[in-house]
């Protein structure tokens, strides 16, 4: 999986796992930019008893630990030359070795890498193992981020409104059990603090609405800024000519003021986008 941080490389590994025959076994990730190089070998692969200072007790890797299910190694670049040549001979014979063990371990894992950089450079580099390279780019998928697909911004609004709006309602009903029969006030009470964030979603849901309907024309109005003049409140209270800038941020104004002696009147509008 390749993208910049954020654009949800972890979230596809879990929708292919969980979507997947292997669902009903474990998804475990692992980040390799977070583990120590002295503690990655043995949190993968496991270690045995006695292996090295601190091993009081034989310990399976994360390799065992998703066997029959997905193994997601996000920042894969990161994983230090040694390493890399060890998991290139997990992949090639579907076998782990712990440390300080003489037995290998045979193990079903699905294999799913990411990272946010250029995997081919850093091959050319010499900063990845080729092999290894061929061995985990049977089928590269590319995420692009966000600022490259605009259209998804709707959808995605609508989800974590509608996520936010059931947490706070399971909020809500928790903390009427916990209290009991509530007085007439307090339900009124309840009723107006739910009121905002039932016109946020209302406001929110047009938005998605209008872009879906009209995209290009919604985009370029929500994007675009464009600004007028009018007199600003110090001139029509006669204390000097001068102008007031009113930038439109779809579907409200900002209104910002150029008065060259520090004017207080700027003022925002806030739109819902």
């Amino acid at each position: 999986l390749l993208g910049e941080t954020g654009t949800g490389k972890e979230v596809l590994a879990r929708a292919i796992h969980y979507e997947s025959d292997r669902a009903d076994k474990r998804f475990v990730a692992v980040d390799c930019g977070a583990l120590q190089p002295t503690i990655i070998e043995s949190e993968l692969f496991g270690h045995r008893r006695g292996a090295f200072s601190g091993a009081v007790s034989n310990k399976p890797g994360l390799f065992e630990e998703a066997d029959g299910g997905t193994i997601f190694l996000d920042e894969i670049t990161n994983m230090e030359p040694g390493l890399q040549t060890k998991l290139l001979r997990v992949l090639q014979e579907s076998e782990v070795r712990r440390l300080g063990d003489t037995r290998s371990r045979s193990v079903d894992v699905r294999v799913i890498c990411a990272t946010n950089t250029d995997l081919r450079k850093a091959v050319d580099e010499g900063r990845f193992r080729e092999d290894l390279f061929f061995r985990i780019n049977i089928v590269p998928i590319s995420l692009p981020p966000l600022r490259e697909r605009r259209s998804d911004i709707a959808p995605l609004t609508a989800h974590f409104l509608e996520k936010r709006n059931g947490e706070a309602d399971s909020g809500r009903r928790a903390g009427a059990g916990r209290v009991g029969a509530d007085s007439s006030g307090q339900e009124a009470g309840r009723q107006r603090a739910g009121a905002p964030l039932q016109d946020e979603e209302a406001r929110y849901r047009e938005s998605a609405a209008r872009m879906s309907a009209e995209p290009a024309q919604i985009r370029a109005e929500m994007f675009t800024f464009s600004t007028v003049s009018s007199a600003c409140r110090r001139a029509e209270e006669g204390m000097g000519a001068t102008s007031h800038g009113l930038s439109r941020a779809w579907p409200g104004w900002r209104s910002t003021c150029t008065c060259s002696d520090g004017c207080s009147n700027s003022t925002w509008e806030p739109a819902h986008s």
